[in-house]
């Protein structure tokens, strides 16, 4: 969801900078960094979990991942005030966004409620 976020800011970014003189457009591959993520950890192709606090559960022993997403300039057609950024094409990418994110806390939801039901009512017949 973090990567769904971070992206939602850069698309507002290149929207609010439609007409800024030689800006030029942003976006994260996040598939493609999650795929080489993957490609790097552990044999099975399972990520690390992060640790942040001491208290965290840990993962595979010396496992840690990486966090971050990398911005990357993109290339397309430039304008003559040597902007890139098409309207059109940002507003799909955002209402394309909305909906990974939505599906996403859906999911998160759906496990919440679940956890909740084993937590309330788990030795219940």
């Amino acid at each position: 969801m973090d990567g769904a976020a971070l992206r939602q800011k850069i698309l507002a970014n290149n929207v609010a900078n439609v007409d800024t003189p030689n800006f030029k457009r942003q976006d994260i591959n996040f598939y493609a960094q999650l795929k080489a993520m993957m490609k790097e950890s552990s044999p099975g192709g399972f990520l690390p979990l992060a640790r942040t606090n001491i208290k965290h559960l840990e993962g595979r022993p010396g496992s840690n991942a990486k966090g971050g997403f990398k911005v990357i300039q993109t290339t397309g057609r430039v304008r003559e005030d040597g902007n890139n950024v098409n309207i059109d094409v940002e507003m799909a990418k955002i209402a394309e966004n909305n909906i990974y994110y939505s599906t996403l806390a859906s999911l998160v939801a759906r496990k919440y409620k679940l956890l909740e039901r084993v937590i309330t009512k788990g030795g219940e017949r």
